[in-house]
């Protein structure tokens, strides 16, 4: 389960990125997860729930973003969204295509309480 690593890498760049007081009011971690990360967002938000409790930053709740897959061809130059990979273009069949977003996992914001 990959995702308990990802939790705690999680962690790792909120300790790095906010200073120790502010830790304490660290309110929402928003992430933008692609649908082709194959992270299973359950398993992440319970990972990363058990790995802040009893820290600084136990009160803190993960918000996920799904990102859809885009896909460029790159013969006609068309752009498609989709939920699933698909391996040709949708408008010429070509299998010359290029994921443009749906494989990310990042940190999108990190925000405090006043």
């Amino acid at each position: 389960m990959h995702e308990t690593s990802i939790a705690g890498n999680i962690i790792d760049i909120i300790n790095e990125s906010v200073n120790s007081p502010d830790r304490l009011k660290v309110n929402q971690v928003k992430l933008k997860i692609g649908v082709l990360s194959n992270v299973n967002i359950e398993a992440l938000v319970s990972a990363f729930q058990l790995a802040v409790m009893d820290s600084e930053l136990s009160n803190s709740k993960l918000i996920v973003e799904t990102q859809p897959v885009i896909l460029e061809c790159n013969d006609c130059k068309n752009i498609c969204s989709t939920e699933e990979y698909i391996y040709s273009c949708v408008n010429c069949g070509s299998n010359n295509i290029e994921v443009k977003s749906g494989d990310e996992l990042e940190i999108s914001e990190i925000i405090l309480d006043r």
